[in-house]
């Protein structure tokens, strides 16, 4: 399966329609699901027609067709605690079809080459806490949870 740099002009609409896989699990109820769809799809085509610095997306696409399976968005990230910069995974998905053949293993294996060559010595990533298959993914691939953002609403 090809993994390569994403291109604006061929990949965009299908990147795009993989990214809607970003809302596929059970939402903290705080949270106005069709409101926080609106603002990923709206922050994501920012970011793929403005990239931020030193930024980079990936695509892996089916090696006959050419249809893209699944993409990843890195960057540099600076650690607040020692203050060394990391590479950080601002969002990944793969499509509904390409789920379960390894097609995420191969994009986080591309991100840990990126971090190599960036001379990044880790690799981050954010992830809802509700969203218990991606944990259970993150988790076999060696991920460890650090932090834990909680809430309680205040009546």
């Amino acid at each position: 399966m090809p993994i390569r740099p994403y291109c604006a002009e061929s990949d965009r609409q299908q990147v795009l329609e993989i990214s809607r896989r970003l809302m596929d699990f059970d939402f903290p109820t705080r949270i106005d699901t069709d409101f926080l769809a609106q603002l990923q799809m709206a922050n994501f085509e920012a970011d793929l027609d403005d990239p931020p610095k030193e930024s980079v997306v990936l695509v892996a696409e089916e090696a006959d067709t050419g249809t893209i399976l699944g993409f990843i968005q890195l960057e540099p990230e600076k650690d607040w605690i020692s203050k060394r910069r990391f590479g950080h995974i601002e969002r990944v998905a793969v499509a509904h079809e390409a789920q379960g053949k390894g097609v995420a293993k191969e994009l986080l294996q591309a991100a840990d080459q990126w971090c190599k060559e960036q001379g990044f010595p880790m690799l981050t990533l954010e992830v809802f806490s509700a969203n218990k298959h991606a944990i259970g993914f993150y988790e076999h691939l060696g991920f460890n949870n650090e932090t834990q953002k909680m809430t309680r609403p205040i009546d």
